[in-house]
C-alpha cells in the first residue's frame, strides 16, 4: 500500500471515529531493502497521550533484510515482553515499524518501550517512553496566575510584561511536538492594548509578532499545563502609555489581567559603589575580616615561635622523613662517635652532669654514641693525643659551658681553637651562667668565645624543662640511626651494628 493511501485511510478513520488527528500526522515510509541499517527519521524520546486515546509509536528503519520488533518493560514481572502479546488492543503496522495502542491506559500501557531492528550483521535499538495523562481534569476554564502590576518608564526606554496562566483543556489536545495546545484556535494567550475604549491585539501565541516596536515570546509546559507570553515594547513613545490586557482563552471561557505603563522614571536605583558583585560596605567588611584573620595567624605564629614550637616540628620531621645516618665504608670518611663532649673533668658538677644526665639520654634513649674524657680516653695515653684523635673521630663537638670549662684544663682551649680553625660543627650547652667577672678570667679567649656563641647554637640547661632541653639539643644532631643498614660506595648493602 502506498504512503498516500495510508494517509487517506487514516484521515477516513478520523472522520468516522473522531480520533485525534495528531496520531496520523507522521507515518514511516516503506522500508528500503538496501544500504546500511539505520533509522530514517528523528524518533521521539517521549510520547504524550491522554487516557483512552489512540497513540502510534514510530520506528522508521531502512536497510537490507530488516527485521523489526518491539519490546515493552512490564512492571509486574520487571522484564521486557512483546507488547502485542501482553496488552489487549495493541497491533503492528508497516512491517512492524508502527506500534499502535488503541486505548492508552496509565497503568497498562504507560511506560518504557524499545524498538529493535536487526539484519544479518547489525542491530540498532531506539528507546522511548509513553506518558499517559488524565486529561479530563483540564476541561476547565483557563486561569491567569500572574498578578497585575504597573511599570514606570520614560520615553525611548524599553519595557517587558510577562503573563502566565493555566490553559486548561481544549478539544484538540496538546500538540506532541511542542507540548502546547496551539492547534485549536480556541486555546490562546494574547496581549491587547486598550486604546480609546477599544481593544487592539498586539500579539498572541497563535500570531506572534517581532517588529521594531513589539516582540512577543511564547513558552508553555505540558506537565504544568501552563503557558507564558512575554510582550516587549521598544523605544516607548507617548502613545504607548496606558493599559494593556493579557487574555487567556479556550473552549470553556476567558481569563484576563491588566498591566499599566506609566510615564515616570524607574524606581530609585542603588547608588552604592560596587566592587565586582560586592557593594563598598560588603567589600570593606570582607577585607576587614581577612585582615583580622591574617593578624591572628601572624600573632599565633609569633607566639608559637616564641614558645619554641619550631624545635618540635624540626625534630618531628627529622625523625620521620630525614635521611638516616649510615656507615660509609672503603675510602669514605667515617666517624666513630656522634658527639664528643668537651668539659672540665676536674669539676665535679660538670662531670656528674655529663655522666648522669647527658650520656644516659643521648646513648640509652636516643641511640647516639658519645665520647668524653672520663670514660673513652685510653689510660696512660697522652691526653693531648686523646683529645685531638677523638675530636677528629666525632661528627660534632659539644662544649659544656660553665665557669670551669676553660679553667685548670688547657686542652679544652686547644680543642676549641682547633674546631674554630677547622670549621667543625659545634654546639654550646650552657650548664651554668657565666658572670662578667668570670668572663674576665678567660683572658684572650673572652672575645673569641663570646663572638662564637653568637653564631654557634647555644642551648641553655634548665632542670625544670629537661624534656624541652633535649628536644632542642636533638634538633642539632643527625636523624635517629637505622639498625642493621650499611651502604657502600658501590651501592651494596650489608648488615652492621648501629654506629651511633
Amino acid at each position: 500500500m502506498a504512503l498516500s493511501e495510508k494517509m487517506y485511510l487514516c484521515w477516513l478513520f478520523l472522520v468516522l471515529f473522531g480520533a485525534n488527528k495528531g496520531n496520523c500526522e507522521r507515518m514511516c515510509p516503506p522500508i528500503k531493502n538496501s544500504g546500511q541499517l539505520k533509522f530514517t527519521e528523528e524518533l521521539e524520546d517521549k510520547y504524550y497521550v491522554c487516557s483512552n486515546e489512540m497513540r502510534q509509536l514510530l520506528c522508521c528503519v531502512s536497510g537490507r533484510d530488516v527485521h523489526i520488533g518491539w519490546q515493552f518493560f512490564w512492571r509486574i514481572t520487571k522484564k521486557w515482553v512483546d507488547p502485542v502479546q501482553i496488552i489487549t488492543g495493541t497491533e503492528y503496522h508497516d512491517n512492524n515499524q508502527t506500534l499502535q495502542i488503541n486505548s492508552a491506559d496509565k497503568d497498562l500501557t504507560g511506560g518504557r518501550y524499545q524498538c529493535i531492528a536487526r539484519n544479518y550483521n547489525q542491530s540498532i535499538v531506539h528507546a522511548t517512553e509513553l506518558i499517559v495523562q488524565d486529561c479530563n481534569q483540564w476541561n476547565t476554564k483557563p486561569e491567569v496566575i500572574s498578578t497585575p502590576n504597573k511599570r514606570l518608564r520614560l520615553p525611548k526606554e524599553n519595557v517587558t510584561f510577562s503573563c502566565t496562566g493555566y490553559y486548561g483543556r481544549d478539544r484538540s489536545g496538546p500538540d506532541d511536538q511542542h507540548g502546547c495546545p496551539i492547534d485549536n484556535k480556541s486555546s490562546n494567550i494574547a496581549f491587547k492594548n486598550v486604546m480609546n475604549s477599544s481593544l487592539v491585539t498586539i500579539g498572541s501565541s497563535l500570531k506572534p509578532v517581532n517588529s521594531s516596536k513589539y516582540k512577543t515570546q511564547f513558552t508553555c509546559s505540558w506537565n504544568g499545563q501552563s503557558m507564558t507570553l512575554n510582550l516587549t515594547i521598544f523605544n516607548i513613545t507617548t502613545n504607548d502609555y496606558g493599559r494593556y490586557e493579557c487574555w487567556l482563552t479556550n473552549d470553556f471561557g476567558i481569563s484576563k489581567i491588566n498591566f499599566t505603563l506609566i510615564y515616570g522614571s524607574k524606581l530609585p536605583t542603588d547608588r552604592t559603589i560596587k566592587i565586582g558583585k560586592l557593594s563598598l560596605h560588603q567589600f570593606i567588611g570582607l577585607m576587614s575580616g581577612v585582615a583580622v584573620i591574617f593578624l591572628l595567624v601572624v600573632v599565633t605564629a609569633v607566639a608559637l615561635w616564641k614558645l619554641e614550637l619550631r624545635f618540635y616540628l624540626l625534630l618531628c620531621y627529622k625523625d620521620r622523613f630525614a635521611t638516616h645516618c649510615t656507615k660509609i665504608q672503603d675510602n669514605g670518611k667515617q666517624h666513630k662517635y656522634s658527639v664528643m663532649i668537651v668539659y672540665n673533668d676536674n669539676q665535679n658538677s660538670d662531670r656528674l652532669f655529663v655522666t648522669q644526665t647527658l650520656r644516659p639520654k643521648l646513648e640509652d634513649e636516643f641511640g647516639y654514641k658519645c665520647c668524653f674524657e672520663g670514660r673513652d680516653f685510653l689510660p696512660g695515653s697522652p691526653l693531648l693525643d686523646e683529645y685531638v684523635g677523638n675530636a677528629e673521630n666525632s661528627q660534632k663537638l659539644l662544649f659544656l659551658m660553665s665557669p670551669a670549662v676553660f679553667r685548670l684544663n688547657g686542652y679544652t682551649k686547644l680543642i676549641f681553637h682547633m674546631a674554630i680553625e677547622q670549621n667543625r660543627k659545634m654546639i654550646f650547652v650552657q650548664y651554668e651562667k657565666i658572670t662578667n667577672e668570670q668572663w674576665k678570667t678567660l683572658g684572650g679567649e673572652d672575645n673569641v668565645l663570646r663572638r662564637a656563641m653568637k653564631v654557634i647554637p647555644v642551648i641553655k640547661w634548665d632542670k625544670n624543662k629537661e624534656w624541652n632541653f633535649f628536644v632542642k639539643l636533638r634538633c642539632h644532631f643527625p636523624a635517629k640511626p637505622k639498625q642493621n643498614r650499611t651502604v657502600t660506595q658501590s651501592g651494596e648493602e650489608a648488615s652492621y651494628e648501629p654506629l651511633l
